[in-house]
Formats: C-alpha cells, structure tokens, sequence
C-alpha cells in the first residue's frame, strides 16, 4: 500500500534513482576533496612566494619583483575563497539532490537515514585559514617590498 507522499515508482525508475544518489554522493566526495586540495595548494603557493622574498638568492629585490610578491600574496587568498565559494556552492546543490532523491527512495530509507551527523562545512574554517596564511605571508613579504 503506497501513501500519497511516496508513490509507487517503478522498478527501472527505483534503479535510475540510486545511481543518481551514488553519483551525486561521489560528486560531494569529491568536491570536499578539492576544497582540502585547494587550502593545500594556497598554503603552498604562501610558503613559496615567503621563500622567494626572503631567499640570500633573491636579494636585493627589485621594486618590481618585490610588488609583484605582494600582489600575488593578495592575489592567493581572493582567488581561492572563490574557488572555495563555487565548491561550497556544487555541494550544496548537490546535497538538496540527495534531499529530494532520498524522499523519493521510501519510507524505509528514510528511516535508515534518519541518523543524525554533525555538520561537515569547513568553508568558513578554510576561508579563516586562507586569511590567516594571507596575513602572515603579508607580514614576512613585505618588509622586503
């Protein structure tokens, strides 16, 4: 007996619904993933360009040279909470996916889904360390500009 909120759905239709959901749950996987990547690669990029400005190799610097450090220094942390924000952005449309293909699954998945997790959105986490990681490089490039 089916109740009016789940309908029922056909067998092919029930199989093309949980390949959806296995796809889009790979999709979240893999964009927390890039965010994490993204922090690495803008933490790296930080150390780097505080090398460069402070490296014996590299001295004296040119004025050239040396704005050109502060304008990439100020340049990571924008571009990759824009990143970041597209990610955020993928991944919750992606989760509102799972929502509506979740209630389409039926009364039992529901209830097997029905066990709370804490929240997993370190988006705010990752743009404070992008601030962060931007300050100190700011502090230890600068002095050489």
């Amino acid at each position: 007996m089916t109740s009016p909120s789940h309908p029922v759905i056909p067998e092919g239709d029930r199989q093309s619904l949980a390949i959806l959901y296995q796809v889009t749950a790979a999709d979240i996987a893999f964009f927390k993933q890039q965010q994490w990547s993204i922090m690495n690669y803008a933490i790296g990029l930080d150390g780097a360009l505080v090398i460069v400005s402070q490296h014996p190799a590299t001295k004296p610097l040119t004025t050239l040279v040396a704005w050109a450090l502060v304008v990439l220094v100020c340049a990571i942390p924008a571009v990759g909470a824009m990143v970041l924000q597209r990610l955020r952005t993928s991944i919750e449309a992606r989760r509102n996916r799972l929502k509506q293909t979740r209630e389409l699954l039926g009364p039992l998945f529901l209830r097997a889904w029905e066990v709370k997790k804490e929240a997993d959105d370190f988006y705010f986490v990752f743009v404070g360390i992008l601030v962060s990681s931007w300050l100190v490089t700011l502090w230890l490039v600068w002095p050489s500009a």
